[in-house]
């Protein structure tokens, strides 16, 4: 029995770190869409750089809505990286194909992890 509870422990811290994956930008926008899809505001409001535009700072500031968040999860469902661009050491597109439409995400690296700029 303690062998499964520790197993158990284990899984859930596991699967935490994995869900917040901000090592490269496509792990970071992997990470954006599931925090978007299970409403996660601590982790979402971690994916967005200080340097993003104001548009974002909700997000950013865990202050987004209910409706918003609502409004985010239903765009962001079933999104997918198609391909990642590097412009340099530092910065990246990410190209995301949403249900709606195609959209290009800056990414920025900053210390030693990735943040979204802007889309």
């Amino acid at each position: 029995m303690k062998k499964f509870i520790l197993f158990s422990i284990l899984l859930v811290l596991t699967s935490n770190v994995q869900a917040q994956d901000f090592s490269s930008p496509k792990a970071l926008i992997e990470t954006f869409i599931k925090a978007s899809t299970k409403k996660k505001k601590k982790v979402l409001s971690s994916c967005f750089s200080n340097k993003s535009p104001g548009e974002w700072d909700a997000i950013r500031n865990k202050t987004i809505s209910k409706d918003d968040l609502n409004e985010l999860k239903e765009f962001v469902s079933g999104a997918t990286v198609s391909k990642v661009e590097m412009k340099s050491e530092e910065q990246a597109v990410v190209f995301v194909t949403f249900k709606t439409r195609e959209e290009e995400i800056m990414t920025v690296k900053e210390g030693n992890r990735w943040f979204i700029l802007d889309f």
